[in-house]
């Protein structure tokens, strides 16, 4: 599933799997932050291609602490 969601550039819900594969023990912890790293890369360049940098701004502020 995680390869699908990196193809399709589904980031969203690559970071919505990533708490049920640790729970799974889906590969190691390095590989999943990783993965989570990619997806909030993929997550912002898709704002930023979408919206431009004040959008990127915006929806950065938007994001809780822990992001």
């Amino acid at each position: 599933a995680e390869q699908a969601y990196i193809r399709t550039g589904a980031w969203s819900s690559l970071l919505d799997i990533i708490p049920s594969m640790a729970k799974a023990h889906v590969g190691d912890e390095e590989h999943r932050a990783m993965l989570e790293q990619q997806a909030w890369v993929g997550l912002m360049d898709q704002v930023r291609a979408d919206q431009g940098s004040e959008g990127l701004r915006a929806w950065w502020k938007n994001q809780s602490r822990k992001t």
